[in-house]
């Protein structure tokens, strides 16, 4: 099979990719188109939903229950729509109306029985809260989607006795329901659902079908820096099936202060009985978790360090660090410059660099040995070691069409940097965006429409 660059030319920008989908945006932010990667004959051939009607510059896409692609369009003043459309041709399958109809003169925002708001969604369900009379009595709904294609209610969970009730907005902010402080979604399933509300501690609550199971667990800060407050954010969250284990990645932010050196702490919870198993600061500010079943390891990608806006330092570093998912011990940590991700099986690490190269290298070999050296930065985890590496492609400039032509207004800088890598005899930057499938990378050019597959298995 040929693992040359594959240009696929189309009038869309890419968005986002969810295995084995890449979803890209038209131009005039209308359309979303849905392009398969799993297709034998490697054809890419796309599929534009049908939402034509709707404003998708600022939605969000998600791919659920493998055939489908949910949409949140916001309806001003007081409604969202949940918008269902179907992979196989790109209709519009079915819709759901959240209504939050607070009322305007009322200072705190409270919402009237039945006001309802979009917590999160997995593979398969979405959750909604309901209001009810109080902030002590509302319910989430978790909805599935049928044979049909329509959204089904499975089941309404309770807030628990013992826990806090959603929490009253007094200082006219409005997060979620206007309000209330609604949680953020951790994991949840048809008969558990749980959240967290963030400050600098962490108090974690669990709705249940099951009213009686425990429902509460408080964390306290893992970082302190004396005169700062704090703040707590939900980075990333993984769940892993096989030991019911949930993974939250949780970033300590100082407020108004430029975190040159930001700790995430990542902790292992169990959702069963709402106890801690392992907690383990490190030394970057978390982007991504992942998770590899073979090794039973976790990976964690995130940003090495804040950039003042003033400042002409180069771009923070990204950080990797491989933790024991049962303990939580790091096993490897490097920093590089390039753009990484692993593969959807969790097997394989992939390095996009600026100039188009792409890097393949076994996972297992690189917590054993580092990066390969004539890859790897001065940064401690590199290694002399070439083995593990599977896959490797040299540098190459796409010619993919612009968004705006090179010669239009603004774009002088870009111009310039043009004449000064064709007269160095070197491939001049474009990769913009990287995007993982199971032996597929697929890269964005910056300012470029359409994108490029390489395919490496």
């Amino acid at each position: 099979m040929s693992t040359s660059p594959q240009i696929v030319q189309h009038e869309s920008i890419p968005h986002s990719y969810q295995h084995p989908y890449l979803f890209t945006k038209s131009k005039d932010q209308q359309t979303l188109y849905a392009w398969s990667n799993s297709d034998p004959s490697h054809s890419h051939q796309s599929t534009p939903l049908q939402t034509e009607r709707i404003d998708i510059a600022y939605t969000l896409s998600h791919l659920l229950a493998e055939k489908y692609v949910l949409i949140q369009k916001d309806d001003p003043p007081s409604h969202q729509t949940l918008l269902l459309f179907s992979l196989n041709d790109g209709s519009l399958s079915d819709t759901k109306t959240i209504v939050n109809d607070s009322n305007p003169n009322d200072p705190a925002h409270r919402p009237l029985p039945g006001d309802s708001a979009f917590l999160g969604l997995t593979k398969y369900l979405v959750a909604v809260f309901k209001n009810g009379t109080s902030s002590k009595d509302g319910i989430i709904e978790i909805y599935g989607v049928s044979d049909e294609g329509k959204f089904v209610l499975k089941n309404e969970l309770q807030q628990p006795s013992d826990g806090p009730a959603l929490v009253e907005n007094v200082d006219n902010k409005t997060w979620g329901a206007s309000g209330y402080t609604l949680p953020t979604c951790f994991h949840f399933d048809e008969r558990t659902f749980i959240g967290g509300f963030e400050q600098h501690s962490m108090e974690i609550v669990k709705w249940s079908s099951q009213p009686q199971q425990p429902s509460l667990l408080e964390l306290p800060g893992s970082r302190f820096i004396d005169g700062l407050r704090l703040q707590s954010w939900l980075n990333a969250k993984l769940y892993i099936p096989v030991s019911d284990s949930l993974l939250i990645a949780h970033y300590e932010s100082p407020l108004d202060f430029v975190d040159y050196a930001p700790i995430t702490s990542i902790r292992s919870i169990s959702p069963d009985t709402m106890e801690l198993k392992w907690c383990s600061p490190i030394g970057h500010k978390t982007e991504r978790l992942r998770y590899n079943g073979k090794l039973n390891i976790l990976i964690s990608f995130g940003c090495a360090g804040e950039r003042d806006s003033n400042s002409n330092e180069p771009p923070p570093k990204t950080g990797i660090f491989i933790l024991d998912a049962e303990t939580g011990a790091v096993r490897r940590q490097v920093r590089t410059d390039t753009r990484c991700d692993t593969s959807p099986s969790g097997e394989e690490l992939v390095f996009a660099y600026d100039d188009g190269r792409v890097l393949v290298i076994s996972l297992a070999s690189f917590i054993e040995n580092g990066l390969p050296e004539e890859h790897a930065t001065k940064d401690e985890g590199s290694s002399n070691v070439s083995s593990g590496i599977l896959f490797r492609s040299p540098a190459f400039y796409p010619e993919l069409e612009p968004e705006t032509p090179l010669n239009s207004k603004g774009r002088a800088k870009e111009r310039k940097a043009v004449e000064m890598y064709a007269e160095l005899g070197q491939a001049r930057p474009w990769v913009d965006g990287l995007f993982v499938g199971d032996g597929i990378v697929l890269l964005k050019g910056t300012q470029k429409l359409g994108y490029v597959a390489i395919r490496w298995k």
